[in-house]
């Protein structure tokens, strides 16, 4: 299965091909019935039940207008913005245009890459800096994140997916018990 980050690639690549802007249920439509891999959350693909709902792939939308990939206008038509034409057109780009994003909402919710860094360095074992223990540490600075873990959760995760910081994941093992 896809990450989300795949899944805004995707997504942007099929919005920057149509010609005319259309609606969210329009373009959540389109995809879903194309039953990309990007889109598929269980199973094997065979069944419509496999794929993100047109609600979840709406959601995404939304989630790329934050980041300035797309522009969702009054009326409720989306379509690519310029900085989203740009990222379509190159994966490079993509990256650079979404770190970009999440350096400034980063900073707009009092959590600058610096402070970030800081933590980082300052966190020793048997501690790990883990999105939730940077988080707490931040929470204690003044002023402190006006965002909620589970965004700045998301933000670190696909600032790591943009090549913005390095993400070490680690299997863990336990018998029985």
């Amino acid at each position: 299965m896809a990450t989300t980050y795949e899944r805004m690639r995707y997504t942007l690549g099929r919005v920057s091909s149509r010609k005319t802007p259309a609606s969210r249920s329009q373009i959540a439509k389109a995809i879903r019935s194309r039953r990309p891999k990007e889109m598929k959350v269980r199973g094997d693909g065979s069944a419509d039940e496999h794929y993100m709902s047109e609600g979840s792939i709406s959601n995404l939308l939304t989630l790329m207008a934050k980041h300035d990939l797309l522009v969702i206008r009054d009326d409720g038509k989306v379509s690519v913005s310029g900085e989203g034409q740009r990222a379509a057109a190159d994966p490079d780009v993509f990256d650079l245009v979404m770190q970009s994003s999440i350096k400034t909402k980063l900073a707009d919710s009092n959590v600058p890459l610096e402070a970030i860094d800081e933590e980082i360095r300052a966190i020793t074992l048997p501690l790990a800096p883990d999105a939730e223990t940077i988080y707490d540490r931040l929470a204690n600075r003044n002023p402190a994140p006006t965002i909620t873990l589970g965004e700045f959760r998301r933000l670190l995760f696909l600032f790591a997916c943009a090549n913005g910081i390095r993400r070490y994941v680690r299997v863990h093992y336990h018998s029985g018990d």
